[in-house]
């Protein structure tokens, strides 16, 4: 964070702290986007409680369509067992 004071007063400024995002999205893309959940900020950047409701079908939700037939979801369920990132995206697409 020090490298990110740049008047070395303890403190960042509202351009300090906007490059330390800067940077931080560029190399610690997970977190970021972890930190901006946990504020409750959508994927979309719209907060969640200021975002217009949306007319959602549901029959186009991806566990809609997955759930079709119990290959689909055997599929799935094999790919939870790989690597992290297979699993993790296998996971997402499952509570969708």
């Amino acid at each position: 964070m020090d490298m990110h004071d740049t008047d070395k007063d303890g403190l960042l400024t509202e351009e300090n702290f906007l490059n330390f995002y800067l940077q931080a999205s560029l190399t610690r893309e997970k977190t970021v986007w972890e930190n901006l959940a946990t504020h409750h900020i959508r994927p979309d950047l719209k907060k969640y409680g200021e975002a217009e409701i949306e007319d959602i079908n549901i029959n186009l939700l991806p566990r809609v369509i997955m759930s079709q037939t119990n290959a689909n979801y055997e599929i799935l369920f094999c790919l939870l067992d790989e690597e992290q990132s297979i699993s993790e995206e296998s996971w997402k697409i499952l509570n969708k």
